[in-house]
């Protein structure tokens, strides 16, 4: 039998400067303006939009276009998410990448400030386990699976392709200062 490989190639993630805005606050602010509207609160989440958060506090954490990444966020059970990263494939070429960002799989420039989250898993009547959980929906505009690491655009035919995924992966994470029950799922 082989003997185990040491992880020592591994490489920790990125250091991130801390977000902007306070994720507590703006959790606080999600049930105030849920209760002022007559929304449903969190133990009741489905008719209640997710409010997008900007990731614009960690500037490598862009779309293919150079708009800052987001994500929209419905509050629930403080303690428990359930964080969906929206799938969209990969570019096949460069002239993909470039058409996409002129489209909402390469931008968040045209993304409203609400979402509704329609998914039978955010549902609580559609899922009665993760139903009451904090529902995170990351959009998907980096082109690659999430796994762009380039600090520096590529440049083609006059736009500047930012390929960024894991550092939205990694500001969702650091912005959403997650607790101690997550699950995460992806598809689109």
């Amino acid at each position: 039998m082989p003997a185990p490989v040491p992880l020592s190639w591994a490489r920790p993630l990125l250091s991130l400067p801390a977000p902007v805005p306070n994720i507590t606050e703006t959790s606080h602010a999600c049930h105030q303006q849920a209760a002022a509207s007559g929304q449903a609160s969190p133990s009741g989440q489905a008719s209640a939009p997710a409010l997008a958060h900007s990731l614009a506090a960690y500037p490598l954490a862009t779309c293919l276009d150079g708009s800052p990444a987001r994500y929209y966020r419905r509050p629930g059970t403080a303690s428990r998410f359930l964080v969906f990263f929206e799938g969209g494939g990969f570019c096949s070429s460069l002239d993909d990448c470039q058409a996409r960002t002129l489209t909402r799989l390469g931008s968040t420039a045209q993304d409203g400030p609400t979402m509704e989250l329609s998914r039978p898993y955010f549902r609580p009547e559609g899922n009665p386990l993760l139903g009451s959980f904090t529902h995170v929906y990351v959009r998907y505009c980096d082109g690659g699976y999430y796994s762009g690491e380039r600090a520096v655009p590529v440049a083609h035919n006059g736009t500047a392709l930012h390929f960024r995924g894991r550092w939205i992966v990694e500001a969702v994470l650091a912005d959403l200062q997650l607790a101690r029950q997550v699950v995460v799922v992806s598809g689109r």
